[in-house]
């Protein structure tokens, strides 16, 4: 017995040790990352976590000129139509900051958080379909006990009264795993790492809910890593093959791939979180909230085809998408999976960003789509638009614009 007892203080005292070397290399992360981004702090002025570089371009393509010759972006693209026609097309930098290879509009970035939008779309079709009703609960399709005692508000554990909709919506009480340093330390550690869901949603249940489900909005990814398990229970299919029957074969995106197991990796746009190129990070981690590989001009495809109606077989499908939720702010509320906005002058756009510096936008009445990649994690994205919203529809650029990008 002290033969035992002695084992398990030398196993407790490995895993302290263990423990310590975790914090200690975790503590050297913080530093070094803080270091990296701190280093550029004095050409850019940002808020933390948020790059911006200052322009004075007065086109499209002088602004991003200025952004991708910042030392922290390594390509630029955008690309936008106003009633199918190209008003913008530009690309300007290399695929990565140490190659030499230029990018085009049609160069291959991961989306990130926005092909969450392909999966809200496949979601609304197979709800269409009649496959499973929206407010179905989601544990009906998940092994039995999954989401046992997760969501637990005033000792009763309402984790199996998460619907379908609420998990779209972000309205499941789930916290939000986005940004949750102890949950990405291990992606950034563990490059080569091919996640199963099961592991990437083990990750989202360390964090703490935020109420019960329905009662409001937090965005989080887990919310779609267990839509693709909802997904695949379903239909009985990979969730990656559900997503291209139902969305990019009928729309003809052939430039859009699920990055694990479709994607023939070629020359991309490289991603960058701060001063450190991840984008050799297995994919895997993104799983159903994201993990695409498109192009601006697909992504401007599928917004036309969602605005349009020719994505879902019925008109209330995609007002349902686009409805507020009870108690939203009218100016900006999530909708099912797409975020709704209203201007000042009273324009409804929609959008959906990625954390790899990705911003797409749709205006509806106007049918105007604008897609565009700084493949950057800390780029202020709105900033970046700010700036070239005044020329980014304007006719008299686009003529220079497209024939510089080499349309």
């Amino acid at each position: 017995m002290k033969n035992e007892a002695s084992s398990d203080d030398s196993n407790s005292t490995r895993q302290h040790i263990n423990y310590r070397l975790v914090a200690i290399i975790s503590l050297a992360v913080i530093v070094t990352l803080g270091t990296g981004f701190f280093w550029f702090g004095a050409t850019v002025h940002s808020k933390i976590g948020a790059l911006i570089v200052e322009s004075d371009g007065a086109s499209v393509r002088s602004i991003a000129s200025d952004w991708a010759a910042h030392p922290s972006i390594a390509g630029v693209i955008i690309y936008a139509e106003e009633n199918d026609n190209p008003t913008t097309a530009v690309a300007v930098g290399t695929t990565t900051k140490k190659s030499g290879v230029p990018v085009n509009v049609d160069t291959h970035f991961h989306t990130a958080s926005v092909g969450k939008l392909f999966t809200a779309a496949a979601v609304l079709k197979l709800a269409e379909d009649g496959v499973f009703g929206l407010d179905d609960p989601a544990s009906q399709y998940l092994p039995e006990g999954y989401l046992d005692g997760w969501v637990v508000v005033d000792g009763l554990d309402r984790s199996n009264d998460i619907t379908i909709r609420q998990l779209v919506s972000h309205r499941s009480g789930l916290g939000q795993i986005d940004g949750d340093f102890w949950s990405y330390l291990p992606y950034f550690f563990q490059p080569k790492k091919v996640w199963a869901p099961d592991e990437l949603i083990d990750l989202g249940r360390r964090i703490p809910v935020v109420g019960a489900p329905g009662k409001k909005t937090k965005y989080s990814s887990t919310n779609y890593h267990l839509l693709g398990l909802v997904i695949e229970a379903a239909t009985k299919k990979p969730y990656h093959e559900v997503v291209r029957s139902l969305i990019f074969n009928p729309l003809g995106m052939t430039d859009t791939f699920e990055s694990s197991n479709e994607w023939q990796r070629g020359e991309y746009l490289h991603y960058y979180e701060g001063v450190f190129d991840i984008s050799n990070h297995h994919p895997s981690f993104e799983f159903a909230d994201g993990g695409f590989v498109t192009t601006a001009r697909d992504l401007v495809t599928f917004g036309k085809a969602l605005v349009n109606q020719q994505i879902f077989d019925q008109p209330e499908t995609y007002e349902e998408m686009i409805k507020a939720p009870d108690g939203a702010d009218p100016n900006r509320y999530m909708g099912l999976g797409v975020w709704v906005y209203q201007t000042e002058d009273g324009r409804q756009f929609l959008k959906h960003t990625g954390y790899w510096g990705v911003n797409f936008i749709m205006f509806p009445a106007e049918n105007q789509f604008v897609a565009y990649s700084l493949a950057q994690s800390h780029a202020d994205l709105t900033g970046f638009w700010r700036q070239i919203e005044p020329y980014v529809w304007a006719q008299t650029d686009s003529s220079s614009e497209l024939t510089q990008s080499g349309q």
